[in-house]
C-alpha cells in the first residue's frame, strides 16, 4: 500500500436458518483494511505472439477496469474499489478494441451484456 491505511477488526457470524441461532464454529474475526489508495503491477509470466500485444493490452486494461470489489463481504458492500490503469491509460482506442473483441466472442461469451 502506498498510503497510510487504517486497520480495524471485523467480526461476522452465520445464523442457522432452522434454529435462528449462531452456527457452531461460525464466528469469523478478520482485519478490515481501509486504504485511500494502493498500487499493483502486472508481471509477464509468458510470451505473447508477435502482433498480439495490442489485444493482450486491451484485455488486461478492460479486466482491470471491470474490478469493482476485492476481499470478503463484497455482496454486503465491503471492498468497493475503482481500478485506474496508469501506464498505459485506458483510451477510446482500447474501448473500440474491447467492443470489437466482445463482439467477436459471440453470443453467450460475455460480449452480449
Amino acid at each position: 500500500m502506498t498510503e497510510e491505511a487504517s486497520i480495524r477488526p471485523r467480526t461476522r457470524i452465520r445464523i442457522e436458518r432452522e434454529t435462528g441461532t449462531v452456527a457452531r464454529g461460525a464466528l469469523l474475526v478478520a482485519d478490515e483494511v481501509l486504504a485511500a489508495r494502493t498500487e499493483f503491477s502486472i508481471d509477464r509470466i509468458g510470451w505473447v505472439t508477435a502482433g498480439e500485444e495490442g489485444t493482450h493490452e486491451t484485455v488486461l486494461l478492460a479486466a482491470a477496469r471491470s474490478v469493482t470489489a476485492v476481499g470478503g463481504d463484497r455482496r454486503r458492500g465491503s471492498g468497493w474499489v475503482t481500478v485506474t490503469p496508469v501506464e498505459p491509460q485506458w483510451s477510446d482506442a482500447h474501448l473500440r478494441a474491447a467492443a470489437a473483441l466482445a463482439g467477436a466472442a459471440g453470443p453467450g461469451a460475455g460480449g452480449d451484456r
